[in-house]
């Protein structure tokens, strides 16, 4: 505003034109020099004026940030929106996931019985959270004659992965373990293995046995200590009774062991370790 005041001073007829002594001249152009501040002083808004303007001014930079806060909560309310959108997307995929699931296992368990050969199949291309799920079908698969499932070896192996896998502590594992352990190694033998009857030859906790080569008998494993053994084309029966074995090997033969709920740690051992091998060749180090 100063500025402006003076450039107005400046425009206004020159000295020269004016009828006025130049001393007079330079009296008024300093006393206009120093009344200058107390005219613009003069021209400011004082009281409610001053607050008006002064809220003006202010006011232009609320509406600035008001705009940018309201942009601000416009975008944090999107976020949260996709961001919920997505949660609640995830949860119904999950849920449908689970449902699907919960349906597929139940088709399983009433199919099995009457068609075990296609649903065993199933379960070796399942995924291993529904094979999990699904022991009660397996089951259910196992108690059917050989004959009615007629698997083949690579399904076998691909159940027994996948049996291998699931927690030990899931309903009915043990005994489906066991009961797949007589079944598969029943389906794999060839027809030179005995069928179940009496026992032609016992182990038991009265012997100690060594280098012991047996083809073609029903044998139990009733406890004592064996090694450097061989049996071939048997049926091996196991007990509760641990049999320590070193260097045993057991060709086309079929296991049949105890299906219990709570087993010892010896018939899991024992187990994982059929488990473990291709059933027709089973070589046992140290058990």
């Amino acid at each position: 505003m100063q500025e402006l005041l003076l450039e107005q001073v400046e425009q206004q007829p020159s000295w020269e034109d004016m009828p006025v002594r130049r001393e007079t001249r330079e009296q008024i152009a300093a006393e206009v020099k120093a009344q200058l501040p107390m005219v613009i002083d003069s021209l400011r808004p004082k009281g409610w004026r001053k607050a008006v303007f002064e809220l003006r001014q202010w006011g232009i930079l609320g509406v600035i940030a008001g705009v940018i806060v309201t942009l601000l909560a416009v975008a944090a309310g999107a976020i949260y929106q996709a961001t919920a959108r997505v949660d609640r997307q995830a949860r119904f995929e999950t849920n449908t996931e689970d449902r699907l699931r919960t349906i597929e296992v139940q088709l399983l368990d009433l199919r099995a019985p009457h068609n075990p050969g296609s649903v065993l199949k199933e379960l070796n291309r399942t995924d291993q959270r529904t094979f999990s799920e699904s022991l009660p079908a397996l089951r259910k698969v196992l108690e059917q004659p050989v004959s009615a499932v007629n698997p083949s070896q690579a399904t076998l192996q691909g159940v027994a992965e996948k049996l291998r896998s699931v927690n030990e502590k899931s309903p009915d594992y043990w005994p489906v373990v066991f009961e797949f352990v007589n079944f598969a190694s029943a389906t794999l033998s060839g027809p030179n293995v005995p069928p179940s009857g009496p026992v032609g030859f016992l182990i038991s906790t009265r012997a100690f046995k060594q280098d012991i080569h047996i083809g073609g008998q029903v044998v139990k494993f009733d406890g004592a200590e064996l090694s450097d053994s061989v049996f071939t084309n048997c049926r091996i029966i196991f007990t509760e009774n641990p049999t320590i074995m070193h260097n045993v090997t057991f060709i086309n033969c079929v296991f049949e062991l105890p299906v219990v709920a709570m087993p010892n740690e010896y018939l899991q051992r024992t187990s994982k370790e059929l488990l473990q091998s291709n059933l027709t060749s089973v070589s046992v180090p140290n058990l």
